[in-house]
């Protein structure tokens, strides 16, 4: 992962992206309210973990951009970029990664979330 040439994570990225875009834009869940579940996020956080966070850095930006899209909210780049830094921050110190995400949602996610609207 670390010694990834520019090549791999071009085309790493491009696949990955492809199935978070994809899942961003036709796998929107409806939850409670405005709350909408966005499976993209799989994508990028399963590409963290087998190729690095270099790459993960540019499927998360065609993931976001994908999601930012789809649901006419462009502020979703800047959220979905500061969860993925966030959780790499708490995964490198060894906070699990769904836990990581959840704190992410909780103090910070939710908070930045209203002044969208």
């Amino acid at each position: 992962m670390a010694g990834d040439s520019t090549k791999n994570v071009i085309i790493y990225a491009v696949a990955y992206g492809a199935i978070a875009a994809l899942l961003n834009t036709f796998v929107l869940v409806d939850g409670y309210g405005a709350l909408t579940f966005h499976f993209g996020q799989l994508a990028v956080f399963l590409c963290l973990l087998t190729r690095g966070f270099r790459t993960a850095v540019f499927v998360g930006i065609v993931s976001s951009l994908c999601l930012a899209f789809a649901t006419e909210n462009p502020y979703f780049v800047l959220t979905l970029l500061g969860e993925l830094i966030f959780v790499t921050w708490c995964y490198n110190r060894g906070v699990a990664l769904f836990v990581s995400d959840i704190l992410y949602w909780v103090l910070i996610g939710i908070l930045e979330c209203p002044q969208y609207h």
